[in-house]
């Protein structure tokens, strides 16, 4: 009868175990380890960071002054916008006009964007209904919210009555985000010398994103360089053709100021002192 084969002690076992063998039973765990917790993550990052991180192009819109300040004091208006050519309630795709202001030379538009996509305001029109030139010359040689952005406007000097002057426009406007952006108005084609102020009535039209038809945003009654009383009071030796010229500025201004339209509460109390109102 044979005896019960005796079972190889522990270190006879791990004697038996080839050198190959027990490197591979402490170092794979280790490399395990080291791949599942420090290289993957470190690879997933990089490639995650690939494909969200995306560069910032800023593009300079054309014509246009930044500015960062804010107005002291909101110029005060008179009149309200016209229900006839689209209300400041008017709403187009989310984007609203919420009020435009005409100053001394310069037209404010603030806007605001009630929808849930950014928007943006890509160009304004302008179209002259009426125009009046002051003449300054009456008595002879001898005898004046933050706006984010603001660009130039070149009104018709001469017959532009009927006109449109477009201006490009770059506004973005984030969902619930509100804006302000100005334009500073002047005169094109003026001849050498002629600086009289004029006074227009504009249509003022807002176009934005992919929408064929603009906001109208409503009429403003503007003051391009905002007139003098002299240029409506005849001195005491004036002869019969300053006065007749006074009396021209008188009617000219008379005739705006009964046009529809917001105007500056400065040229509505011109009006009303010079006897035009």
């Amino acid at each position: 009868m044979k005896e019960p084969r005796k079972k190889p002690s522990l270190r006879g076992q791990w004697a038996s175990i080839s050198l190959e063998q027990k490197l591979a039973m402490f170092v794979a765990p280790v490399v395990v380890f080291v791949v599942t917790t420090m290289l993957i993550p470190a690879v997933r990052d990089v490639v995650w960071d690939g494909f969200t991180t995306k560069p910032t192009v800023t593009v300079p819109p054309t014509t246009t002054t930044p500015t960062t300040t804010t107005l002291g004091e909101p110029c005060p208006t008179i009149g309200e916008l016209s229900p006839a050519t689209g209300s400041a309630s008017v709403r187009s795709s989310g984007l609203e006009v919420v009020d435009v202001v005409p100053c001394d030379s310069r037209i404010e538009i603030s806007m605001r964007n009630v929808g849930r996509l950014v928007s943006v305001v890509k160009r304004a029109e302008f179209r002259v209904r009426a125009m009046q030139t002051i003449e300054t010359h009456c008595r002879g040689p001898g005898a004046a919210l933050p706006i984010s952005r603001t660009y130039d406007l070149r009104l018709p000097a001469y017959d532009g009555v009927g006109q449109v002057v477009g201006v490009t426009v770059r506004q973005q406007l984030k969902p619930n985000e509100a804006d302000a952006f100005a334009f500073r108005v002047g005169l094109a084609g003026a001849l050498l010398g002629d600086e009289d102020p004029r006074l227009y009535q504009l249509d003022v039209l807002v176009y934005h994103d992919r929408e064929p038809k603009p906001i109208k945003a409503g009429i403003v009654i503007l003051a391009v360089a905002t007139p003098g009383r002299v240029s409506f009071e005849p001195s005491e030796d004036a002869d019969s053709e300053e006065r007749a010229c006074v009396r021209g500025n008188v009617e000219a201004l008379r005739t705006m100021l009964a046009l529809d339209g917001v105007r500056s509460r400065e040229l509505e109390e011109l009006g009303q002192a010079v006897g035009a109102r």
